[in-house]
This record gives C-alpha cells, structure tokens and sequence, in this order.
C-alpha cells in the first residue's frame, strides 16, 4: 500500500489525507512541500505528517517540490496579488452585492479560485464563462459561509423563464433589477455590447501582468 500523509493545502488552511504517486514511495518527511492533485486541480500543500486514515477520493501526492516548484510558487503568489484588484473590480461591477475575499491561483496555473459570499449570487453560464474567456483561466467560486464551490446556474436570474419571452421575473432587463448577464441587466454594467467592452478593457488589464512561470520546463 502507497504511504498516505496528512497535507495542509490552499489558502484556507484545508487540511486532508493524500495516498503518495506509485513515483513517490520515499518517506517525506514533515514541514515538506509538495505539489498535489485535488478534486479542484494542481496544488500545492505542506505536509504534516503521516496517516493510517482512509484517503479522499481524488487526492494524490504526486512529488516533493523541487527547485523550479520553489521558483513557480512565489510566482504565483505575486501573480495572485496582481489579480485581487482587476477581479475585484469585476465583482464590484457586475456582482455589486458580493464582496470578492481573495483569491488563490492553483498550481496548473489554468484555475482561480475567488473566495467570497457567492451562494445568493447570480452566477450565471454566460457569466462565468465571459469572464473566463477575459482571464484566460477557469474561475471557480468559493463560498466561505457554505465551504462549497458554487455551481453556475443557467442563464437568467434563476427563476423559471427568466431570460425568455416564456416568463421570468418582470423586471428582467429594465436596466434597475434583473440577473447581471446578457439577458438580464442588474449592476452597473447592463448593456451587453457594454459587458464585453468592460471585459476586452479588464483583459488589458490583466494581460499586462508579468507572463505565467510554465509548469513543466
């Protein structure tokens, strides 16, 4: 049976049992970094010790950092601090109710996850992915209150019709309430050719950051 350790990960300090890669056999020992596979993607976590407990299915130690692992983190780290304030800004304006937290690059450098108060928010397909084509990442949202990451829901504010000639809420697209997508108009930014330039303008933003460390040299 593959070694299994206990491995802190992620911002919020998530704590889990990690079965080691049939590459990874060595003993690693505590205080290690290490790179991961969660259920959310490639991480990485601090290993606490060893355990005899049953492992979460989906989780993998997959190595010990190495010198180009050490370089790309603090990479990552800088680039996150880089991206609060443009994504930020992004939920201010078209999630005007909810409060961006933070946020976490995973280590595949393709996901950002955003920490906030996302489960009463209008998550929408079309949303999500505008504003995935903009960063060019995955952007998962992470709900703090329920510590759950929050599914998109179809387009619409999410009462039956919305978004259709069929129903929906009456004040759907009169520029005052309404979902924050194309079909729908609530928040600061409600025309949808306005939408997109708002996004081609946050992009410039971003892109402008320094480029990404690769993964694999």
């Amino acid at each position: 049976m593959n070694p299994r350790y206990i491995i802190s990960f992620g911002k919020s300090a998530f704590v889990g049992v990690f079965p080691a890669s049939p590459d990874c056999m060595a003993p690693i020992p505590r205080e290690t970094s290490v790179v991961l596979q969660t259920e959310r993607g490639l991480e990485y976590g601090l290993v606490l010790g060893t355990s005899d407990a049953p492992a979460t299915a989906q989780r993998l130690l997959l190595r010990p950092f190495n010198e180009q692992d050490e370089r790309k983190k603090i990479s990552i780290e800088a680039r996150e601090k880089e991206l609060f304030s443009p994504i930020s800004e992004w939920c201010n304006q078209v999630l005007p109710s909810r409060i961006l937290l933070d946020v976490e690059l995973l280590f595949d450098d393709e996901t950002v996850l955003l920490f906030g108060f996302w489960s009463e928010a209008d998550l929408t397909e079309e949303l999500i992915s505008s504003f995935a084509q903009c960063i060019r990442m995955k952007p998962l949202f992470y709900d703090v209150q329920s510590e759950l990451i929050v599914e998109k829901q179809p387009a619409g504010c999410g009462k039956e019709g919305c978004g259709s000639s069929g129903g929906g809420c009456s004040s759907c697209g009169d520029g005052k309430s309404g979902c924050s997508s194309g079909s729908c108009s609530r928040g600061s930014v409600k025309d949808p050719e306005e939408f997109k330039d708002y996004l081609l303008k946050l992009r410039e933003k971003m892109v402008s950051s320094p480029p990404r460390t690769p993964l694999l040299g």
